[in-house]
C-alpha cells in the first residue's frame, strides 16, 4: 500500500520505528505500519516540496539547458556524488570538473557547459545522509 504514488519508508525523513516509538506503539503490532508509512512519505514529501531540497539520501536524475559558461548549478543543493553526467551525450571524466557538494555546483577545470537545449543529463546522489 505505501508504493501506490509514495516514497518507501527508506526515502523518509523518519522510521517507521521512530514513528512508534514516538506515539507510544511498543510490541510487535503491525496494525498500523501501512497508515504510518503513509503518513511519513507524506509528510517528506511536504518538506521536499517547498525548498526544493533532497533531505533523505536518494539517486535523481535531471536534464537541462548548458548555459555556456564553466560554472552551473544542478537542480539540487546538497549533491554527493555524480554517477552519469553527459553534455550532448558526451560522458564528462571528472578529471575535468569539480563538484562542490554543499551548493551542488559544478565547476569545469577545462572546457564549459556547452550552450544547449536540454543537453546537459546528470544522474546524482543527493540528499543528507540521515533518518531519524
Amino acid at each position: 500500500m505505501a508504493g501506490a504514488g509514495f516514497q518507501t519508508l527508506s526515502t523518509t525523513l523518519c522510521s517507521l520505528e521512530a514513528m512508534k516509538n514516538w506515539i507510544g506503539v511498543t510490541g510487535v503490532d503491525s496494525t498500523d505500519d501501512s497508515v504510518l508509512a503513509l503518513m511519513a512519505d507524506a509528510a517528506t514529501a511536504e518538506i521536499e516540496q517547498e525548498p526544493s531540497w533532497v533531505f533523505v539520501q536518494r539517486t535523481l536524475s535531471a536534464t537541462f539547458d548548458g548555459n555556456a559558461k564553466n560554472k552551473q548549478a544542478l537542480p539540487w543543493p546538497q549533491v554527493q556524488s555524480l554517477s552519469v553526467f553527459t553534455i550532448g551525450g558526451t560522458t564528462q571524466p571528472s578529471a575535468n570538473y569539480v563538484l562542490d557538494t554543499r551548493t551542488g555546483i559544478v565547476t569545469f577545470t577545462s572546457g564549459d557547459f556547452t550552450e544547449g537545449v536540454q543537453n546537459v543529463v546528470v544522474t546524482a546522489l543527493v540528499g543528507f545522509d540521515l533518518q531519524d
